[in-house]
């Protein structure tokens, strides 16, 4: 399973990523404007694994995880940053957004963001349909086959949907449908995380992120989730450990840290059920997942 990092540059992307996979990429090298893509390993805390673990006492203990793909920050009009191999292979996309105050950027503006964002994810696969029904009728003129005509009649809806500006994660495919366009690996077709970035006297209020930026119809998507973290935060906490950790949190008003939810809500949103295996000598977590549109 894998998940696409976007974000806005100097979002928090990269230290996010940071601290999703344990990396240490200096969030410096993002500022050339080079497209670079890292990749790293996510792994998912679950409290039942460790309860199983320590009942158990098994040799291995095995946590789900799942790739992590860190573009480089994009700005607004820049689609063919989005474009890539790596991105089109996701099965599901992590949006940072910027929800902290910065001078040099001004104001935070989430939702005018995650609008933006979802502008150029719908931008991008309208190009890729249009270029494809352009080569349908091409040869539909030449050779009329049942399949061609089909496949344009499907795509001819989904850009009508794309035009009404409806991410494809949100349009009802029948499986004859699904089957068809499944090539094509649309990025507004996949299940989409924003993750609200905010400032550190704010993380107290991460839970009304959503009421306070005027989320609510954003939210209510199909295959959307929204979430929060701190990433300023969550890098000191990631420096502590044990009781220490824990009475920081306990400052914060927090109980773990944010770091874990969203790598919660990642996995959640890859449509996978945390289902349980137990088999000596070892404990795991197992998943199924379905990426299929609603």
């Amino acid at each position: 399973m894998k998940i696409g990092l976007i974000g806005l540059a100097k979002s928090g992307k990269t230290t996010l990523f940071n601290l999703l996979t344990g990396s240490s990429i200096a969030t410096a090298r993002y500022d050339s404007g080079r497209a670079e893509l890292h990749t790293g390993m996510a792994r998912v805390p679950d409290p039942r694994v460790d309860r199983l673990a320590a009942l158990f006492k098994p040799r291995k203990t095995t946590y789900a995880t799942f790739e992590v793909v860190d573009l480089a920050g994009i700005a607004k009009g820049e689609r063919a940053g989005l474009d890539t191999k790596e991105f089109r292979n996701a099965d599901a996309l992590l949006h940072v957004v910027r929800a902290f105050a910065d001078e040099a950027l001004g104001a935070p503006a989430p939702k005018r963001d995650i609008e933006d964002l979802e502008t150029e994810l719908i931008l991008a696969d309208l190009e890729v349909i249009e270029r494809r029904l352009e080569r349908l009728e091409a040869s539909i003129k030449k050779q009329r086959k049942d399949a061609e005509v089909r496949e344009q009649a499907i795509l001819a809806r989904l850009k009508t949907d794309l035009e009404g500006e409806t991410p494809l994660r949100a349009v009802a495919l029948t499986p004859d449908e699904a089957r068809v366009t499944r090539g094509f690996t649309f990025l507004s077709q996949k299940p989409i995380l924003h993750c609200l970035n905010l400032d550190e006297k704010a993380i107290g209020e991460g839970a009304r992120g959503v009421e306070r930026f005027g989320l609510e119809a954003i939210a209510a998507g199909a295959w959307t989730r929204i979430g929060w973290v701190s990433a300023v935060i969550e890098a000191e906490v990631a420096q502590l450990a044990g009781d220490e950790q824990r009475a920081f949190l306990a400052e914060l008003g927090l109980k773990e840290p944010a770091i874990h939810r969203v790598l919660s809500d990642c996995y959640a949103l890859l449509g996978a059920p945390g289902l349980r295996t137990r088999r000596a000598p070892s404990t795991r977590t197992s998943a199924e997942a379905s990426f299929a549109p609603r």
